[in-house]
């Protein structure tokens, strides 16, 4: 996918530099439908069937600096579903382009390279997410860990926007001050840093502590010792 070209024959270049100025110009969500009624106003004049194709392709051409809300939530991997839903109803949508600048940049680049993801803001959160919905679900209803952990994962399940959740949101659940645009502040890094990976280490040990203790408990009440060859044992008894 790419943009169309300024002197091409279907002449959709003023309407995609409109799309562009909607989307990066502003400083919040842009509202689908708004889009769609700019687009479809003069002098565009885009048609009713085409402007969603537009908005997709566009989305495609700037896969790392778009994310999209639906009713207000962070859609953090938009599926076929969301775009059949955003069909009928593009009022539920909204749009954000991002520029990541000073202290955020910095942060951003340094996820990135731990995450394996493009330098840039929704892959870096997509990919945070992904991470932690990949914790078991005792993980993600227990009560039994450290208040910073627990205020991390609530940030995480309440995400609104990739850019307050990384740069706000998280920094607040670790009890550090928010990341902002300005120079970067390498100590503020720093305590950022091992701040989230204490926190996410000790969220991601919870769940095989469970399974430990939960072995320990089977094992007692069956009266195999709680130890690696008693675990063998019951295995080889549960088997025959």
């Amino acid at each position: 996918f790419r943009a169309p070209q300024v002197e091409g024959s279907s002449n959709l270049s003023p309407a995609w530099a409109e799309l562009g100025r909607l989307v990066f110009e502003s400083d919040e969500p842009v509202a689908v439908d708004a889009l769609f009624a700019a687009l479809a106003a003069p002098p565009f004049g885009v048609t009713a069937g085409l402007v969603p194709v537009l908005l997709v392709a566009f989305m495609q051409v700037h896969p790392h600096e778009i994310s999209m809300y639906r009713e207000g939530v962070f859609v953090a991997e938009p599926s076929i579903a969301d775009f059949e839903v955003l069909l009928r109803r593009p009022e539920l949508f909204a749009v954000a382009g991002s520029a990541v600048r000073g202290e955020r940049a910095a942060v951003l680049t340094r996820l990135a390279g731990s995450l394996k993801t493009p330098d840039a803001l929704v892959p870096v959160v997509r990919a945070l997410i992904r991470m932690v919905k990949g914790m078991p679900e005792t993980s993600w209803r227990t009560r039994s860990l450290p208040d910073a952990v627990l205020r991390l994962r609530d940030a995480f399940e309440r995400a609104r926007s990739p850019e307050r959740l990384l740069f706000q949101d998280v920094p607040e659940a670790l009890g550090l001050p928010a990341i902002g645009s300005d120079a970067a502040d390498g100590e503020q890094i720093t305590a950022f840093f091992e701040g989230l990976n204490g926190a996410l280490q000790t969220w991601a040990a919870h769940g095989p502590a469970q399974v430990k203790q939960a072995r320990r408990v089977l094992l007692e009440a069956l009266g195999f010792p709680a130890t690696e060859q008693g675990w063998a044992q019951l295995t080889e008894q549960a088997q025959a």
